[in-house]
C-alpha cells in the first residue's frame, strides 16, 4: 500500500511540476482513476490531448480516455441514464470512425459494453464485439470479445420475444425432460438453488395450474449435495420435475450462461414471455398466466 501511495505521489508531484510533461500527466490520470476520482482523471486527459503530437506519445490515448471516463460521470450529468448513455454511444463512434489500431478496438469495446450492459441492445452490442475480435486478432483485445460474443451471444438468445433454447435433462427422480417436448403449452421455466431457494415456494396459484395441467413448471437446480435439495423439496411441498445439473451431461446453466436464479416464463411455441429475477418477474409471471385463462374461459 505505502509503494503505491509513493508511487503516486511521484507522479502527481511530476505532472504539477511539469504540465506539459505526457508520462507524467499520464500516470497521474491513471492514479486518479483507480482511486475513483474519474472527474479530476478527465480533467488531466483533457490536458494530455491538448499536447502538441511531436513531443506526446499519448495523445490518441488520450482523447479516448476522455470519452470513456463519461462511462463513471452519468450521475453528475443530471441526464437520465438512457439519453446520457445513448449520446455516449455517439461519441464513441465518431471516435472509432476517425481512428485505427488499439484505441479504435478500446473504443469499440466500450462501446459493445453499453450496447449490452445499459442500452438493452445485446445483439448490436454482439455484432460490435465481432467486430472488435476481427480487428485484434492476437491480441487481448481478441480473446476479451471472444468471451464477451459467447456471453452476450447467449444472453441475447434469451430475451423477451427470442425463442428459448432447447435442452434435455434427467430429473431428480431420474425421468427425462425434453423443453421441446411441452410445446403447446406454455412452460414456466426456473433456476434456483438453496442459497436463495425456489422463487415458486408457497405460489399455490402456479401450483394449482401446474396440477390442473394449464402450464409445464421444471426447476433446474444447481448445487453440489442432492440429498439437501430432495430434502428441501419435500419440506417445501414443490412436486414439479427438478433438474439436479451437477449431474448432467452438459450443464444446462452453462448452456444458458448463468450464474444466478432466473425465471422464464414460455409460451405454447417456444418463445420468451417474459425473464428476470425473483418475487417481482414471478408476480407478472402470476398475472399473464390468469389473464390468459380468463380470456381462455
Amino acid at each position: 500500500v505505502k509503494r503505491g501511495k509513493d508511487t503516486f505521489r511521484y507522479w502527481r508531484e511530476r505532472a504539477l511540476t511539469n504540465p506539459r510533461d505526457p508520462e507524467g500527466l499520464r500516470n497521474f490520470a491513471l492514479g486518479l482513476f483507480a482511486r475513483g476520482r474519474a472527474s479530476n482523471a478527465q480533467k488531466v486527459w483533457e490536458r494530455i490531448a491538448r499536447l502538441d503530437d511531436v513531443h506526446n506519445p499519448y495523445r490518441e490515448e488520450a482523447e479516448f480516455r476522455v470519452i470513456e471516463m463519461k462511462v463513471y460521470l452519468q450521475k453528475a450529468s443530471g441526464k437520465e441514464k438512457e439519453e446520457y448513455f445513448t449520446e455516449l454511444a455517439g461519441e464513441l463512434m465518431k471516435f472509432t470512425d476517425s481512428h485505427e489500431g488499439r484505441w479504435r478496438g478500446e473504443a469499440l469495446s466500450v462501446l459493445a459494453g453499453l450496447y449490452c450492459g445499459v442500452l438493452d441492445d445485446m445483439d448490436r452490442g454482439v455484432e460490435i464485439w465481432k467486430r472488435v475480435a476481427e480487428e485484434n486478432k492476437g491480441t487481448e483485445l481478441e480473446e476479451k470479445a471472444l468471451d464477451n460474443i459467447e456471453y452476450y451471444g447467449t444472453k441475447a438468445r434469451l430475451q423477451k420475444g427470442k425463442r428459448i433454447i432447447p435442452f434435455t435433462g434427467v430429473t431428480i427422480s431420474g425421468e427425462k425432460v425434453d423443453l421441446e417436448r411441452f410445446r403447446g403449452t406454455p412452460v414456466l421455466l426456473e433456476f434456483w438453488n438453496l442459497q436463495t431457494g425456489s422463487c415458486l415456494e408457497g405460489e399455490s396459484e402456479i401450483q394449482s395450474m401446474y396440477e390442473n395441467g394449464r402450464i409445464v413448471v421444471v426447476g433446474v437446480v444447481t448445487d453440489e449435495e442432492k440429498k439437501k435439495v430432495k430434502k428441501y423439496l419435500r419440506k417445501k411441498n414443490i412436486r414439479w420435475p427438478q433438474i439436479f445439473d451437477g449431474e448432467q451431461e452438459k450443464s444446462i446453466y452453462t448452456l444458458y450462461q448463468l450464474w444466478w436464479t432466473r425465471v422464464f416464463l414460455i409460451d405454447e411455441n417456444g418463445v420468451i414471455l417474459e425473464q428476470g429475477e425473483g418475487k417481482d418477474c414471478i408476480e407478472y409471471i402470476k398475472k399473464h398466466l390468469m389473464e390468459t385463462g380468463k380470456r381462455e374461459e
